[in-house]
């Protein structure tokens, strides 16, 4: 029973980080698409760059830790403090 929750919100987390990968991708097609491109500066452009970059990693992070299972209290609490700072205290 707990599996089957456990694997819902697992499945929830993902498509919410996925969807903030589309939004990003879909955030730096527009700046293309409207022309702002071209008055940015090259810090400016970059921050657009990375945030679909990110939120690519975040997704596959998060989706790895969920996977894993602690088997001894030195990976539990390597684990803890890895889904802590995930926010997910």
């Amino acid at each position: 029973m707990i599996d089957r929750y456990q694997d819902r919100a697992r499945a929830l987390v993902i498509t919410g980080l996925a969807v903030n990968v589309v939004a990003a991708i879909v955030d730096l097609i527009n700046l293309y698409g409207d022309g702002t491109a071209k008055v940015l500066k090259f810090s400016d452009m970059l921050g657009f760059f990375l945030s679909p970059l990110v939120a690519l990693c975040i997704t596959g992070a998060w989706w790895f830790l969920t996977k894993m299972t602690a088997e001894s209290p030195t990976q539990r609490s390597l684990l803890e403090k890895t889904m802590y700072w995930f926010g997910d205290p």
